[in-house]
């Protein structure tokens, strides 16, 4: 298998900069959206082997608690992540605005900085262009515009009709074509999922965001598709910042992300749904969300600006080394992979 580390952060400063200056509102929405998950049932076996779950809770964090799976190794919130709380959390008419996140006025620079960077990874490992995709949870359709820029054949889903439209929108304006459809449930891109005539299925950041994992990759193997491209949540060293830093919003576990795949888990579903790994890309933001921790809550604390400058010259030029660091040792918090089904 072939593992690709790191990446450069400006990315991260060029798109995500909110999260240095609108931290209390992103962490207002996401103590809403912790406030739906604790009123749901307590899960009793993990979301991905469907092992019991032990009764005791491994950490805390945001007011939720996890706990580790015994069998897979697999991070499961405390509690299951319902139809409700999906409805809640990602339809655009109810409570939270969840696609808001993700709606800029920049769309051309992050499919430039941050969509075709994953494409060109995955062509590359694939080794051919002859590609036709399926990408599940779209969302406003970067990752379809970076393969329409190259001339891919993708079409996109999501249950988000705000997005698509959105989405849509935009492709038009670059592509002359809206390849983004709304579907009404999870049930609903499971069947697309298993009746697709594309050969490769991809889903970055989506499996966390999903009820019923399990059935979505099942609906992969029984698909036609060849590859199945996807990008997951890993515990990582941002869990522990997240855990310490506890008035800052947490990027990478909580809200809609109630689960985690760590090492052991990721190989786990490798093995049970016979995906044959060809690929990997670790790369995290794990150094970055130290800094931007640190940064908020200094600023918080009132220090001068020239206090800020030197955290910013000391750490914030150093962050990628690091980060590579922790990309190297398998901890960071983000991970891409490419596999045959």
């Amino acid at each position: 298998m072939i593992v690709k580390y790191s990446k450069d952060s400006q990315f991260y400063m060029n798109h995500k900069n909110n999260y240095f200056f609108k931290n209390k509102e992103l962490y207002s929405q996401q103590k809403k959206i912790n406030t739906i998950y604790l009123n749901q049932p307590v899960r009793l076996h993990c979301k991905l082997c469907n092992t019991l779950l032990p009764e005791k809770v491994d950490f805390s964090s945001h007011s939720v608690g996890y706990k580790f799976c015994p069998c897979c190794g697999h991070i499961n919130g405390e509690n299951v992540d319902t139809e409700n709380f999906v409805n809640n959390v990602y339809k655009d008419s109810v409570k939270i605005k969840y696609s808001s996140n993700y709606v800029d006025d920049d769309y051309v620079a992050r499919v430039k900085d941050i969509y075709t960077p994953k494409i060109d990874f995955m062509i590359d490992c694939i080794g051919h262009k002859d590609l036709s995709i399926l990408d599940i949870g779209c969302g406003g359709g970067h990752l379809v515009s970076a393969l329409l820029n190259k001339g891919i054949n993708a079409k996109g889903l999501d249950i988000s009709k705000d997005m698509i439209t959105y989405g849509n929108k935009q492709i038009s304006l670059i592509n002359d074509k809206e390849p983004l459809d709304v579907v009404s449930s999870e049930e609903d891109l499971i069947k697309a999922i298993e009746m697709t005539e594309h050969n490769v299925i991809s889903s970055i950041g989506v499996i966390e965001h999903l009820r019923d994992p399990v059935r979505f990759l099942e609906a992969v193997k029984k698909s036609k598709a060849e590859y199945f491209f996807a990008c997951v949540p890993m515990f990582s060293l941002s869990v522990y910042i997240e855990n310490v830093f506890k008035s800052i919003y947490p990027r990478n576990l909580s809200g809609g992300h109630t689960h985690l795949f760590t090492n052991d888990s990721l190989k786990w579903m490798y093995g049970h749904f016979e995906l044959d790994p060809i690929s990997e890309w670790r790369f995290g933001s794990d150094f970055m969300d130290l800094f931007r921790s640190l940064m908020v809550t200094v600023r918080e604390n009132k220090a001068s600006e020239t206090f800020l400058d030197k955290l910013n010259y000391n750490l914030g030029k150093n962050i990628d080394s690091l980060q590579n660091v922790i990309d190297q040792s398998n901890f960071c918090s983000e991970v891409h992979f490419l596999v045959r089904t």
